[in-house]
């Protein structure tokens, strides 16, 4: 089972857990952290990560702001950007800002495909 640090900025526990089983069924021993809030992602981002999973709309917080966060400390890390709500002119914001996918949260398959191509891809962390 291949190792996978996937640092998560959500403030769904239930949709951690999902994103988490279904990373641990395709076959990954996840090491998860978890950001809400800007002094909380620059503290998480002191650890590699592979991959960042960013929800687009955190209570108090911003996904787009937090892809440009992460993107400043470590633009290795690959990062999809998911929302319940999904817009051309969102999905074209997130892209832009360096997003490898902007991905319903409806569309849970799409997510996991996208994290396996980036996790196989052996990007992230590897490269400090």
């Amino acid at each position: 089972m291949k190792t996978a640090r996937v640092l998560f900025v959500e403030d769904s526990p239930i949709h951690i857990k999902l994103m988490l089983h279904h990373l641990r069924t395709a076959g990954y021993n996840v090491v998860k952290g978890q950001a809400v809030d800007l002094p909380g992602l620059v503290k998480a981002l002191e650890a590699p990560w592979d991959l960042a999973i960013i929800d687009c709309i955190i209570p108090g917080y911003d996904g787009m702001a937090a892809l440009k966060t992460i993107k400043a400390y470590h633009p290795w890390i690959e990062c999809i950007v998911i929302s319940g709500i999904v817009g051309e002119e969102m999905e074209a914001t997130a892209l832009a800002a360096g997003a490898r996918a902007f991905v319903g949260k409806l569309s849970l398959s799409r997510m996991i495909d996208v994290a396996k191509e980036v996790l196989n891809d052996g990007r992230g962390s590897d490269n400090l």
